[in-house]
């Protein structure tokens, strides 16, 4: 017990014995029950108060404990996520050297070369891209840290042509843009070329791939499911969300 606690205590105290006195001494019994009465609710008060204070500790060391979990939470999650770098984005068709053969043939499909600089892997890494008034994927990969998509950005194209460029282009699928869910991939830069991934907690990740900034995180045990989810999915329904909800997805009409 502090002396703050022995101060209210004693005045509670002696206020109370006061009253008694006053109602013997003098008869008075209004005075004595006034005194009698102050005393208890000087003690009443004080127990408030102390109640009070003790509750704001509570609530304050529980404060500090969620935050104290958000940042092990989100260290942890910074110690898995991976970081996607755009290394290169193909503005035109891409001239691709077809095998055993000394000729060029131009993909209509856009292509890039991306880096994983991050400390883990990209799973199941899907980019989205508005391009020519279509919307254009890739199918899934994995990326471990340090590694690019393709593996290898330069190779022999062995038919005398020297070093060739390598692409990974965004053709297992396309839509008119119209078909596809706009908040996948948009016209306008810089959300017109877009990935997508999970780390290695389960987390969904999107990546703007033409700016420098860190992903936008959906934890999928605590949060809403993101409109851009479906990218995270196989199969992978590009379709706008109110047909998503009213038709089911026929894998063979995927292009």
């Amino acid at each position: 017990m502090n002396r703050q606690e022995v101060g209210y205590g004693a005045l509670a105290g002696a206020l109370v014995i006061a009253g008694i006195v006053v109602g013997i001494v003098s008869d008075n019994v209004a005075v004595a029950a006034g005194l009698v009465a102050a005393g208890t609710a000087l003690v009443i008060f004080y127990q408030s108060y102390q109640t009070r204070k003790a509750a704001e500790a509570t609530q304050a060391d529980a404060l500090a404990s969620t935050k104290m979990l958000a940042e092990i939470q989100r260290d942890r999650e910074l110690g898995v996520q991976p970081v996607l770098v755009l290394l290169q984005a193909s503005p035109e068709p891409v001239a691709i050297p077809v095998a055993l053969a000394p000729v060029v043939m131009v993909s209509e499909a856009p292509a890039v070369q991306v880096q994983n600089v991050g400390r883990g892997p990209a799973i199941g890494l899907r980019i989205v891209k508005w391009h020519a008034g279509e919307i254009f994927w890739s199918e899934p990969v994995t990326i471990a840290p340090g590694q690019t998509v393709p593996a290898q950005l330069e190779r022999d194209s062995g038919v005398g042509l020297g070093m060739v460029r390598q692409w990974l282009y965004l053709g297992e699928g396309h839509e008119g843009f119209t078909a596809v869910d706009p908040r996948l991939a948009q016209r306008d830069k810089p959300n017109d070329l877009v990935a997508y991934c999970l780390d290695l907690l389960g987390n969904g990740l999107r990546f703007r791939l033409r700016v420098g900034e860190p992903p936008t995180v959906w934890h999928p045990a605590s949060e809403v499911e993101p409109p851009w989810a479906p990218a995270l999915k196989e199969p992978f329904d590009w379709r706008p969300a109110n047909l998503r909800a009213s038709l089911p997805f026929d894998e063979v009409s995927q292009p």
